[in-house]
């Protein structure tokens, strides 16, 4: 019986050698691989395969049919302010109600920016007319002018000139009729 009790005895020690091999961290088991995900609709037979260049044709196709625009945006030419000195003390600017006209904006606000920067004073005289005090050259009257359009004229997205400004608490807003973009304007420094 000694001997049958050993067997039994070390039966039992395989068996749970086994079981602690089963459980041995040093040995890695097998990923199962990952089989690819087919519909059980899909027909592959009978799409054809598609080189780049044919995809890249195919798109453009579809684009061309939604009539989509790639012509630059419709800009307005502005004329150059037309300044006149009276005497050595006034400069006045003669087509200014024609200039903000072009740009659709109000007379008041673009004094006060044009005024603001050229740190003059001014005022609209009967023939609207922008009355300055002092000697303003015409150069330094087109690069503010410039400024203003810049500013408060083009759309920042699309460089469209046909743009509405909007000001609600205190702050302006420039909303474009071409693209739609809706931005807070931020006032260029007088310096």
């Amino acid at each position: 019986m000694d001997l049958q009790q050993e067997l039994e005895q070390e039966a039992c020690w395989k068996l749970e050698l086994d079981k602690v091999t089963k459980l041995d961290p040093s040995k890695k088991k097998k990923k199962k691989k990952k089989r690819p995900f087919i519909r059980e609709d899909a027909t592959y037979d009978s799409e054809p395969d598609y080189g780049y260049a044919e995809l890249l044709s195919r798109v453009f196709d579809m684009l061309r049919e939604e009539e989509v625009s790639t012509e630059r945006p419709r800009t307005v030419m502005m004329r150059r302010p037309q300044l006149l000195a009276q005497g050595t003390h006034i400069t006045v600017c003669l087509d200014f109600a024609h200039l903000c006209t072009m740009m659709h904006r109000k007379p008041g606000h673009v004094i006060t920016f044009l005024l603001g920067q050229m740190e003059t004073k001014g005022w609209l005289n009967k023939q609207h007319q922008l009355e300055m005090k002092g000697l303003v050259s015409s150069q330094h009257f087109q690069a503010v002018f410039q400024r203003y359009i810049d500013a408060f004229v083009i759309c920042s997205c699309c460089k469209s000139s046909d743009t509405a400004l909007a000001e609600a608490n205190g702050i302006s807003t420039l909303s474009c009729e071409m693209c739609g973009l809706v931005a807070m304007i931020n006032e260029p420094n007088p310096l």
